[in-house]
């Protein structure tokens, strides 16, 4: 046989084949090309969507940011005020102290003389013999405290060694023990 001759019929029945084919499937979807066409509006509708739901994802993060930088500036500004609102606190309170210090050391004092001092005497007195333990308390504080207004009252005279003689003479000097 020619090969010539075979090749040549060779060429011509490919190309009536591939004619014969393209008739079968010119409406048909199951043909290559027509299955890539159709691949290719499914990948592009992928990619829309796809593109789409990441737009959405970053809108949505976006937001939430948002959201989150305003909390964080709330709390930031809560935070501030509470500290101030602290401080005010602290010093009214310093203020507060001081001033019920002035106002009650002597009712404080008092009642450290009375009751702090002596509370087993406190707990096993009956109600008279607190009260009559309470007003000798009283009374000698009182004592106490008018000596000393004597003595500072001597002291600012420059007659402080003639009141201390004096004083030990009439009895009063050294004659005073501290309840305490």
């Amino acid at each position: 046989m020619d090969t010539e001759k075979d090749e040549e019929w060779f060429i011509e029945f490919r190309e009536s084949m591939r004619r014969i084919i393209l008739e079968w499937t010119k409406d048909c979807k199951d043909c290559q090309a027509c299955r890539m066409k159709v691949e290719d509006k499914e990948k592009a509708e992928r990619r829309a969507k796809r593109r789409e739901e990441r737009r959405k994802i970053k809108e949505k993060v976006r937001k939430q940011k948002k959201v989150w930088k305003l909390a964080q500036d709330r709390a930031w500004a809560a935070k501030i005020k509470d500290r101030r609102y602290r401080k005010k606190m602290r010093v009214s309170r310093r203020k507060k102290v001081k001033w019920l210090k002035k106002r009650n050391w002597i009712p404080m004092r008092i009642f450290i003389l009375i009751l702090w001092t002596r509370p087993k005497k406190c707990s096993c007195a009956t109600l008279p013999k607190f009260t009559i333990w309470v007003f000798s308390r009283l009374n000698s504080t009182f004592q106490y405290l008018d000596r000393e207004k004597r003595r500072r009252k001597l002291a600012r005279n420059c007659m402080l060694d003639d009141t201390e003689t004096n004083l030990k003479e009439q009895g009063l000097l050294n004659s005073f023990v501290s309840p305490i």
